[in-house]
């Protein structure tokens, strides 16, 4: 059983949707938005997890899941923390980075929306939680997995 997924493709002049995922320049944010596909029972293989939404940027790729965050970059982890008040997930990546800042929402049952913007020595990540998150990260070669649970 597949699932088409649709993309959105945002910048300053026009909006568009198609249903193949491109690459982006620095100056755009992409969504895709992603249903859980699993695999079929013939082939007898586990199901497979799918990004509620990902967003791809020309430095990184972020996915979204039920309650995790894999961010794919070559870009180092500097630092990582949590906020209380309001409930955020804040990453910075060490990178001389130039863009503009960007916010999106993000319809997922934990993450509500998606902050990037650029500083000096590095670049940051903010995501709104919609709840409560103990998050644990685990690093595998150019992926970060932020887990909530």
């Amino acid at each position: 059983m597949s699932t088409s997924a649709h993309s959105i493709s945002a910048n300053a002049s026009s909006v568009t949707k198609d249903n193949n995922t491109s690459s982006i320049s620095s100056h755009t944010l992409q969504t895709s938005a992603h249903a859980a596909v699993s695999q079929s029972s013939q082939q007898n293989r586990p199901s497979l997890e799918t990004p509620f939404t990902t967003l791809q940027l020309g430095f990184a790729t972020i996915g979204f899941y039920k309650d995790k965050i894999g961010i794919h970059t070559q870009d180092r982890l500097k630092k990582e923390f949590l906020l209380d008040s309001p409930p955020k997930i804040v990453i910075d990546f060490a990178a001389k980075r130039r863009f503009q800042s960007k916010k999106q929402q993000l319809k997922t049952p934990l993450f509500k929306d998606i902050a990037i913007g650029a500083h000096k020595n590095f670049y940051r990540i903010a995501i709104s939680l919609d709840g409560e998150c103990r998050n644990r990260i685990k690093k595998e070669a150019d992926t970060i997995w932020i887990y909530c649970h």
